[in-house]
């Protein structure tokens, strides 16, 4: 009986998530129409080529560091602009205490919205690195066993920000405005248009005390040059400690911001 019960929980929770993922999914693209899967094709193409264009006299390598760190940079944008955002936005669609009363988890209508935004930003990912090989010539020779290994934990390493945003979105009610705040800085210290060993000495200091300067060490090494794990292990080791505290320090921020919400019954104001 016990089997059943948990057997019959987990399939309610995964159904809750598919259906978050599927509504999503069609709001992205066909509330938003043509327009916005345009924006989704061509912008990453324009961002990449005005990197690449002003980078090209510094030499292949530079231009093929930026494509790969462009490509990744797309993971810490959804999670500012699309996971950082979600709790924020569905109380301006007027659906955010609904989703509260759903007789679900909330992680797992969380989680299908984040992976409706995981997979919108493969494609980003995808469109970066065709045009950095079409345009640019880049030359790509990954490790893919590497690769699988240190996507996953840099993605666990940002979903404490994703969450620590999410919950601050809710409290201060512009979550958009608080992603577009934040977002130059990330791009600045995150080592996605020169590695953060470039950095001068206060700002290197800043940028290694986050994730981002490190996976991004890690993914062009294993994209670019086809390094192994242990290669890369300088920037693996502390990317692995932002993966294992960074989501607890994030789940405890998002409670606490959430319970702060709701003991000042603003859930649904806006």
């Amino acid at each position: 009986m016990q089997h059943a019960t948990l057997a019959h929980s987990i399939s309610n929770e995964a159904r809750a998530a598919f259906v978050a993922w599927l509504m999503m999914f069609r709001e992205r693209f066909y509330l938003y129409g043509r327009a916005y899967a345009m924006d989704w094709l061509l912008r990453p193409i324009f961002e990449i080529s005005i990197a690449a264009i002003i980078y090209f006299t510094a030499g292949s390598d530079t231009v093929s560091y930026v494509v790969v760190a462009m490509a990744a940079s797309m993971l810490v944008f959804s999670a500012i602009y699309f996971v950082g955002e979600i709790l924020d936005r569905e109380r301006v669609k007027g659906t955010l205490p609904s989703l509260f009363l759903t007789p679900c988890r909330r992680t797992s209508w969380m989680a299908g919205y984040a992976f409706a935004g995981f997979l919108e930003t493969s494609g980003r990912i995808t469109m970066v690195l065709i045009a950095g090989y079409v345009l640019f010539d880049v030359r790509f020779d990954p490790n893919i066993p590497a690769l699988l290994v240190v996507l996953p934990v840099f993605i666990l390493a940002l979903s404490g920000l994703a969450l620590t945003l999410s919950g601050l979105g809710l409290l201060i009610k512009r979550a958009n405005s608080l992603s577009n705040l934040i977002s130059p800085f990330l791009t600045l210290l995150g080592g996605v248009y020169f590695p953060v060993s470039t950095l001068p000495d206060p700002l290197r200091y800043i940028a290694r005390a986050m994730p981002l300067g490190y996976g991004m060490d890690a993914i062009t090494a294993i994209a670019l040059e086809h390094a192994s794990l242990a290669d890369v292990q300088d920037s693996l080791i502390p990317l692995v400690g932002f993966a294992i505290v960074s989501p607890l320090i994030g789940l405890a921020a998002f409670n606490g911001l959430e319970a702060l919400v709701r003991r000042r019954g603003e859930v649904d104001i806006y």
